[in-house]
């Protein structure tokens, strides 16, 4: 009988175990897609700031 009882405890925490691991890696994966959207974020601003750049050159290349 305490074996038994002792067995159902360990597989217990053992399942509450295995559910922290899951919520932590869920909220890892939610973290590196927020980061990676950021980056893309960056990225396209600094290529509308390029192509900003780009059409004033291009402005002042075209009134000489």
């Amino acid at each position: 009988m305490k074996v038994a009882w002792v067995a159902g405890l360990f597989s217990t925490i053992g399942d509450a175990l295995g559910s922290y691991a899951a919520a932590l890696a869920i909220e890892e994966a939610v973290e590196d897609g927020a980061a990676q959207l950021e980056k893309e974020r960056q990225l396209e601003r600094r290529l509308i700031n390029l192509e900003k750049q780009l059409d004033t050159i291009q402005e002042m290349l075209e009134s000489k």
